[in-house]
């Protein structure tokens, strides 16, 4: 039997790992020899460069982004163990390699044991893709495949791979869904019946097939059943649980034959009350309908060739690929030139704004110089006015450039909280909310105990300008490793709320309208992130990410915007809920600082 080990090694032992598994390995562009130059893999046959991070080469094909680190922590599917088969052939194959394809985040490692996947967890050897393997021919006496399959989008090119880099008379073991709700990250591509699997595998000698223990229908029952009733509303799921197995096939029966009984009009209700985010992880089937687009050299969608060779497809696939990549960089740059206009916008309120504190305004750029020397002496003269003559007059030459104030909303469905350092921030802040089209939000303001009186003087006439705008006078100093001071913001939100850190600015209008959406349709998430730090870079931006994601880039997680659900869930920890993704950076850091 193979001696198993737990826990990630250090980047040390990683890269003497690496010089041990590199003459397995081959460029998977070109099937060229490697050499370890430089944090890097470079390819002797076609030039090309992988870079190597703590000890782990990045290797995926053209056209195919990083993903970045898995997490593990929340992520107990991708920790699953080897099944027993599949344990039996590793220990088996000994001193042979073999190959964990997608081998996700388990901690349990052998020395003999290539764990591969398209993240780098904690004890990933390689981050590859399934259907472009970067080894050289016949160098695994065994692979194994668990929960990966329906996840690959060329499961039959992997397949090949794997035929590949399998040695004559090699074991192959290959677990993949058939019933099973969507799920996993980042895609959850094909739910395959025995027979597809097996023509997955159909270039192998099958030795059997079929259901293992573990894939008892009962856990699919079991996890459809868990999943339908955790999305449904809190009265719905109490109509479902208090059903009967037989009150459910009745009422699913007769609801099949539009023949529905009065007895079981609440608990067919009750299950169509599924919110919509849950329809297409759960559904029965789904549909697609197009209409096909004049051919393009940018956005041609390259056809399979007939032929069944290995060469053509590959051509296919990197074509289509390189397709994706350019389709997102049009993508992208329509969001940048959105936000670029968003954030114009932002400094023109902002400009606005500060021009009220003025005696007067420049029309000309003869009196441009004037007018900055005037801003200057406004805002030192309003931190000496008593307050109640300042806010009068602000409000009174507010009036004259006709600003108009915002309507008290009753209600608001997303608070944001913000701890006020600096004013033009804290500016910029309101007016990337007053943007949005979502309006029922909150903005609740921390003041510190010793900010300065300038900074106070904004922050109530903003809270003045718009009724969403309250704040909460911190009694505690202000120490960023410490964020229990949004505690406080938070007890007075008394809403699901998300953290704004300094300089943070929505560059999109739909932004809250995205984490309302979540918030309201998936009761049991805790918190909420975005996907990490890309594609999408916005000029003179830096993007903020929660997670491992923005640790590797230099950012604490808690330099980021974070959603809360539970005011019982202290700020400055990771929530024990569920965490939802959202697929695009919604929050922007601007440094306001002067350039040189």
């Amino acid at each position: 039997m193979s001696v198993a080990a737990h826990g990630p090694r250090s980047d040390a032992e990683q890269l003497q790992r690496l010089q041990r598994l590199l003459p397995l390995m081959a460029c998977p562009r070109c099937g060229g020899e490697l050499r370890h130059l430089d944090h890097q893999l470079v390819s002797v046959g076609c030039g090309a460069r992988y870079p190597v991070r703590h000890g782990v080469p990045i290797m995926l094909p053209d056209g195919m982004t990083d993903a970045g680190d898995g997490e593990v922590e929340h992520d107990a599917i991708s920790r699953h163990p080897y099944g027993p088969r599949s344990q039996a052939i590793i220990d088996a194959a000994a001193p042979h390699w073999v190959l964990d394809l997608g081998a996700g985040g388990k901690l349990l490692r052998h020395e003999h044991v290539v764990q591969i996947d398209i993240f780098r967890y904690p004890c990933t050897d390689i981050v590859c893709s399934a259907d472009q393997l970067p080894f050289k021919p016949e160098v695994f006496g065994a692979v194994v495949s668990q929960a990966v399959f329906e996840h690959l989008q060329y499961p039959e090119q992997a397949a090949l791979e794997v035929e590949r880099v399998l040695r004559l008379g090699g074991t192959v073991k290959i677990d993949t869904a058939f019933l099973q709700p969507e799920h996993g990250y980042p895609f959850h591509f094909f739910n395959a019946t025995e027979s597809g699997l097996r023509h997955w595998m159909r270039h192998f000698d099958l030795q059997w097939s079929g259901v293992e223990p573990y894939q008892h229908p009962q856990w699919a029952l079991w996890w459809f059943l868990g999943v339908y009733v955790d999305r449904l509303p809190a009265a719905e799921q109490q109509v479902v649980r208090n059903a009967t197995v037989a009150d459910l096939l009745r009422a699913l029966n007769d609801a099949a034959r539009g023949q529905l009984a009065a007895a079981d009009l609440a608990l067919a209700q009750a299950l169509m009350t599924l919110p919509a985010t849950a329809l297409r992880q759960l559904a029965a089937g789904v549909s697609a309908e197009g209409v096909r687009r004049p051919d393009s050299s940018l956005f041609a969608s390259p056809h399979l060739l007939a032929s069944a060779s290995n060469e053509g497809l590959l051509t296919s696939m990197r074509a289509e690929r390189e397709n994706a990549a350019l389709r997102q960089a049009v993508a992208d740059g329509s969001a940048q030139h959105s936000a670029d206009l968003a954030l114009a916008a932002i400094t023109a309120h902002r400009t606005r704004f500060l021009a009220s504190y003025l005696p007067g305004e420049a029309h000309d750029h003869q009196h441009q110089r004037a007018s900055q020397l005037r801003a200057s002496f406004g805002l030192a003269a309003r931190a000496l006015l008593p307050k109640g003559l300042s806010a009068q007059l602000r409000r009174w030459r507010g009036s004259r450039r006709s600003h108009a104030r915002v309507a008290n909303f009753a209600g608001y469905d997303i608070a944001v909280l913000h701890v006020a350092a600096d004013p033009v921030r804290l500016i910029d802040l309101f007016f990337s909310l007053v943007e949005q089209q979502h309006s029922h939000w909150t903005l609740c303001v921390g003041l510190p105990s010793q900010g300065s009186q300038m900074l106070g003087r904004i922050a109530q006439d903003l809270a003045d300008l718009d009724q969403r705008v309250q704040l909460v006078h911190l009694s505690a100093p202000i120490r960023p490793e410490n964020p229990s001071h949004f505690d406080d913001l938070a007890v007075a939100a008394q809403a699901p709320w998300l953290t704004a850190f300094d300089g943070a600015v929505l560059p999109l209008p739909s932004a809250v309208g995205h984490w309302v959406t979540v918030a309201a349709n998936t009761p049991d998430v805790q918190a909420m992130t975005c996907d990490g730090w890309g594609p999408m870079r916005l000029s003179g931006l830096r993007l903020y990410a929660q997670g491992r994601a923005a640790e590797q880039s230099g950012l604490a997680w808690d330099h980021g915007v974070v959603f809360k659900r539970d005011l019982a869930q202290p700020n400055g920890g990771r929530s024990q809920g569920q965490t939802a993704h959202i697929d695009r950076p919604l929050w922007v850091h601007r440094d306001t600082a002067p350039r040189a």
